[in-house]
């Protein structure tokens, strides 16, 4: 049997360090705003009841694209440099005291999404900030920013145009950070800041993806505490007979290019026993498919 080690390095970025969060932490929490971006799109509805959002006005927002509030949208795919054009926003806006899509220089996102290597067919830009006096925990502060995120694209009459609920897209990056912002006269405050860039290849491209998870519960819900980790997730080709492996990321996210035919997903321990196992069929489009451990 041939195996074929894979390293996808966009889940090992070296991000900066802020002092208030740990890097870890950031990657983290940018990891879990990219599962609530992709639980959205497969399960739009249960979503919506979630964080709180009217169906009605939601089919409203979306007009002749609310089929898409019951057919649902495939995942999107992590792009290094998609991030890498987030985190660059990201930056800049913290340290030239700014909120805005175009650069102050004029720079738009569709130009600094191909200043960053990324080819595309259509590009997009989702901004969050949340400001905070005493400390607040990455993921609750994700929670918050992400509930915004979707009520302004579900907004009727939001001028701004839709990237959650965009058919086109197909890739992503996202760079969530913490910074203590100092405003002058003595006064400063602390603030997460989100830039999530989406994405269009000009030559399509199919991803599997998901979350290697332990369900202590028995809900069959990935929660951020239950993900797992020190596990590897192996694709297997039954033909020809080649695995690709790699090692789960944060909040144990995995990802592969995806190959023609039949394949088998597996989540194997340190040991190299199998703790999870999925069939797949490849199709044109992104799948999302989770791992629960026991399963």
């Amino acid at each position: 049997m041939k195996i074929l080690k894979i390293a996808l390095i966009y889940f090992f970025l070296a991000l900066c360090m802020a002092p208030a969060v740990p890097a870890d932490d950031y990657l983290d929490a940018s990891f879990y705003l990219w599962r609530l971006i992709n639980e959205t799109r497969n399960k739009p509805l249960q979503t919506l009841a979630k964080f709180g959002i009217e169906e009605q006005s939601a089919r409203e927002a979306l007009g002749a694209e609310g089929w898409i509030l019951d057919q649902g949208l495939p995942p999107l795919a992590w792009n290094q440099n998609l991030f890498d054009s987030a985190w660059g926003h990201n930056q800049d806006m913290i340290d030239n005291l700014y909120y805005a899509y175009n650069s102050p220089d004029g720079t738009t996102v569709t130009e600094r999404i191909a200043a960053a290597g990324y080819d595309a067919l259509n590009t997009g830009e989702s901004l969050g900030a949340l400001l905070f006096d005493t400390y607040l925990e990455p993921m609750e502060a994700v929670d918050i920013i992400f509930t915004n995120m979707l009520k302004d694209e579900l907004a009727p009459g939001n001028p701004l145009a839709r990237n959650i609920f965009n058919p086109a897209f197909t890739e992503i990056g996202i760079a969530l950070t913490a910074a203590r912002l100092d405003l002058g006269d003595d006064l400063s405050t602390n603030a997460y800041v989100a830039v999530a860039d989406f994405g269009q290849p000009l030559q399509p491209r199919a991803f599997l993806l998901g979350n290697v998870y332990h369900d202590p519960d028995g809900d069959g819900t990935m929660n951020p505490a239950d993900a797992a980790s020190g596990v590897n997730v192996v694709l297997r080709l039954l033909a020809p007979n080649i695995e690709l492996e790699m090692p789960v990321g944060p909040l144990g996210a995995y990802q592969f290019e995806l190959p023609a035919g039949f394949l088998l997903l597996e989540a194997r321990n340190a040991a190299g026993q199998v703790v999870a196992r999925r069939s797949v069929f490849r199709q044109e489009n992104n799948q999302l498919v989770d791992l629960r451990v026991g399963d």
